[in-house]
């Protein structure tokens, strides 16, 4: 009987996740997807419009002549989610519902007190739940994505010097479960859901970081040290400075990292240094963006473009060495610097010209990761598809 219920919540949990993952679903083409009788589906899905996660919703626009299907979606009100997300400089918190629909949002700066921050959390959340008239037993949970090494309890590094407990005092204090992970291994929770690939590598190429995460039947992988594919702190350079984060010499991070070009971009601001760069600022230290930047290569700073293609090189050539030793053909890459084209142009010819084998037709690049939505995945994942 175990084994017959095993296979019942199992079934639940795909039918919950696919519908996370295609639109336009019905009793019969969930079926088809997973591979399971109509039957059999009709009775699940049965039970969760019963327990209210599962709605029936518009008859489906077909060709087909006779009774139309009914589409099935997810029950937004069903129950809610909050995302935290929290890096060095920033922390955001989102409401939302069960549909992903952001219902509020807000955002403070990180502070450096680690008890007065996850006080300052704690007073927020209840804030939020109090304005939207919303009740503990009404959340699914809460998910947390955090800069730096964690073990899903302790926050280790990347935001505080000190090794801090966010899990327990939160869960303790708002009586709802809380789901934690570092921000690279939610973005890859999240491009897993909505793309549904269920094998690859994953890299994160932005303002927040650097860093890899690895998916493997589609569960996101978690070494020993809770630090599998460490991706940012690869070193590249053994005469580089020291990185704070992970106190090896010349890593990925410390050399490369939107950080660093953003302030390499604040430390010689001037109209000699680049003019172009200088007028698209208007001459305002508050102007200097990596949008701008961005813009700065397109237009033709030459010193810009130096270290696009610098920083493309170095990029290209870690991916490559990581790719080697996991033996993974799908790579994902994630990045704030690939809506220059001239960055994605550098990028495809630094892979092209360090490894002559075909690889870069096994690269998917996105400009843009949703990281406050990646919070809530995380905590869907752990308390809903599970």
């Amino acid at each position: 009987m175990k084994h017959i219920q095993d296979i019942k919540d199992k079934n639940k949990k795909n039918i919950i996740r696919l519908l996370y993952t295609k639109e336009n679903l019905s009793k019969k083409r969930i079926a088809a997807e997973l591979g399971l009788s109509p039957s059999g589906i009709t009775k699940i899905c049965g039970e969760l419009i019963k327990e209210g996660i599962i709605i029936e919703a518009m008859p489906m626009k077909t060709e087909a002549v006779g009774r139309k299907e009914i589409q099935i979606q997810i029950n937004p009100t069903y129950k809610y989610c909050f995302g935290i997300v929290i890096n060095h400089k920033k922390t955001t918190i989102v409401l939302t519902d069960l549909g992903l629909n952001i219902i509020e949002k807000v955002s403070f700066s990180t502070l450096a007190d680690p008890q007065k921050h996850i006080n300052l959390l704690i007073n927020s959340l209840n804030e939020l739940m109090e304005n939207n008239l919303l009740k503990n037993e009404q959340f699914i949970g809460i998910g947390i994505s955090v800069k730096g090494i964690t073990d899903a309890q302790f926050a280790y590094d990347g935001i505080w010097n000190t090794v801090v407990d966010l899990k327990t005092p939160i869960q303790k204090a708002l009586g709802i479960k809380v789901a934690l992970d570092n921000g690279v291994r939610c973005s890859a929770l999240l491009e897993q859901l909505f793309s549904n690939e269920k094998n690859f590598i994953f890299f994160k190429y932005m303002e927040p970081g650097i860093g890899g995460a690895l998916v493997r039947n589609g569960k996101i992988q978690r070494g020993e040290t809770h630090s599998i594919v460490d991706f940012g702190h690869l070193i590249i350079d053994p005469d580089g400075e020291y990185c704070s984060i992970c106190k090896r010499r010349g890593c990925l991070e410390s050399i490369i990292s939107v950080e660093q070009l953003l302030n390499y971009a604040k430390s010689n601001f001037s109209i000699d240094f680049c003019p172009v760069f200088w007028n698209l600022c208007e001459g305002l230290n508050s102007n200097i963006t990596i949008k701008n930047i961005i813009e700065a290569v397109e237009q033709g700073s030459i010193i810009f473009n130096n270290v696009f293609q610098r920083n493309a090189k170095l990029l290209a050539m870690s991916i490559i060495n990581t790719a080697s030793i996991i033996d993974i053909k799908k790579i994902i890459i994630i990045g704030d610097l690939f809506s220059s084209k001239r960055f994605t142009t550098y990028f495809k010819g630094a892979i092209n010209q360090l490894q002559l084998t075909p690889m870069y037709d096994r690269i998917q690049i996105n400009t843009h990761s949703d990281v406050i939505l990646s919070s809530v995945v995380l905590a869907l994942n752990e308390f809903l598809f599970t």
